[in-house]
């Protein structure tokens, strides 16, 4: 934005709670050839408060139809594919890709507030499409050919004509150019500040310097339509190639800048290229890649491509919840692993396997010496699987005192009873 856009929309926040329902539009009038691109600025205001109430939009769009209430564009048939509404804060931009002559029609902005009755519907925009292509018109002569440029679309009032000769500026500001023009000759016609006329190819007819020019348009754009691809179809497993590829539509042509978000941070990518090359792909490369691409007339942000690497388990790690356990006492191991997508468990016991499923617990409910044994847990999914190292678990009895009373006439000084505890060695 300019500095006077950027300094009006910072005193539009600081007013916002004076403002008053409004929608302004840039243009009048727009004249446009068939085929071509069209777009249409609006922005709008209302006020932040009424009645105590906090006002929030909840819809905006453009419709050149009614139907009891205004037809959003997004919803009629004849522009699918071809139309785009996007808004920065209060600035709405309306798209129209590849008009036809039958889009020719009066444009109307309009938004919708959760306030009851609380919308308001801009002025109009006239659309004009013409299928008549700009037209260079060549008076000749022996010593000079003359270039006339003229078209159906009225251009703005404040249009400059420039003209270029074998892409050279030759400092002609009219609608004319009355310069030598020869066969070999590259002649090209800009409007500034928008439309550029281009001649793509110049050739003599059997008169004498009369010239036959055929014409293209030339529409300088920010980018848009901006999306990422990859070059594949099935999982991204570690240790693979990947391509990524950034494209956009962009008069002159865009450069990009690649990021790479993920649970913590965004990371901006080296390199400007419209291509990313992810050689031996890691782990680490997780997350959701995104460019944006940029001229000197805008930048557009594509969505996100999420790339989840998959990989076999790398460690499983087993635990014993304690180290010394009274018989009776519930006591688990636990098996600790990575890999993508989340493995499965199966425990051995002395090498016979005991259970098998997706928990990386096994629970001892009443732990006896039967348990006694050397346990591991085996982890693995699709792409691979890794054992872990074996625990020993060693039941081993020892003698307690009992608490229960006795005679001291009884031939036994005490009662002993055997209580065992668990070892893990």
């Amino acid at each position: 934005l300019s500095v006077r856009k950027r300094a009006l929309k910072t005193l539009f926040a600081i007013n916002k709670v004076q403002s008053k329902w409004n929608v302004n539009c840039n243009s009048k009038n727009i004249c446009a050839l068939k085929g071509s691109t069209v777009r249409m600025h609006c922005d709008y205001s209302h006020p932040s408060q009424e009645d105590g109430k906090d006002i929030k939009v909840e819809k905006t769009f453009w419709f050149t139809k009614i139907d009891k209430d205004p037809l959003d564009l997004n919803t009629q048939e004849e522009y699918a594919g071809r139309v785009e509404n996007s808004c920065i804060s209060e600035d709405c931009t309306l798209t129209i890709r590849d008009v036809k002559e039958s889009d020719s029609a009066a444009y109307k902005f309009r938004f919708i507030t959760n306030k009851s009755g609380g919308s308001y519907t801009g002025p109009q925009v006239v659309l004009s499409v013409t299928d008549s292509d700009p037209n260079l018109t060549v008076k000749s002569s022996y010593w000079n050919s003359a270039l006339v440029c003229s078209s159906s679309c009225v251009l703005p009032d404040d249009s400059t004509y420039v003209w270029y000769k074998n892409g050279k500026d030759m400092h002609t500001r009219t609608h004319d150019y009355n310069e030598r023009v020869d066969y070999e000759d590259s002649i090209s016609l800009a409007f500034q500040p928008r439309t550029h006329f281009i001649v793509d190819n110049n050739r003599f007819t059997s008169f004498s310097h009369q010239l036959n020019i055929v014409i293209s348009l030339f529409l300088p754009d920010a980018p848009v339509s901006t999306s990422v691809s990859a070059d594949f179809t099935d999982d991204i497993v570690e240790g693979n190639q990947v391509f990524l590829k950034c494209s956009s539509n962009a008069n002159p042509p865009a450069n990009y800048t690649w990021y790479k978000k993920t649970q913590s941070s965004t990371l901006q990518l080296h390199g400007k290229d419209s291509e990313v090359y992810l050689r031996e792909i890691q782990t680490f490369d997780s997350g959701e890649y995104f460019c944006v691409a940029n001229n000197q007339l805008g930048e557009s942000i594509s969505e996100y491509l999420n790339i989840d690497v998959k990989y076999a388990p790398k460690h499983a790690d087993v635990s014993l919840s304690h180290v010394e356990i009274v018989e009776g006492d519930s006591v688990h191991l636990t098996c600790s692993s990575d890999g993508n997508p989340t493995p499965s468990y199966s425990w051995y016991k002395d090498n016979q396997v005991m259970l098998q499923g997706q928990g990386g617990v096994y629970q001892f409910s009443s732990v006896t010496s039967e348990d006694s044994g050397t346990y591991c847990c085996e982890v693995g999914n699709i792409y691979g699987q890794i054992n872990s190292s074996s625990v020993l678990i060693n039941v081993e009895c020892k003698y307690t005192i009992s608490s229960k009373s006795y005679d001291a006439s009884e031939e036994s000084s005490a009662l002993y009873s055997t209580v065992c505890k668990v070892n893990r060695l």
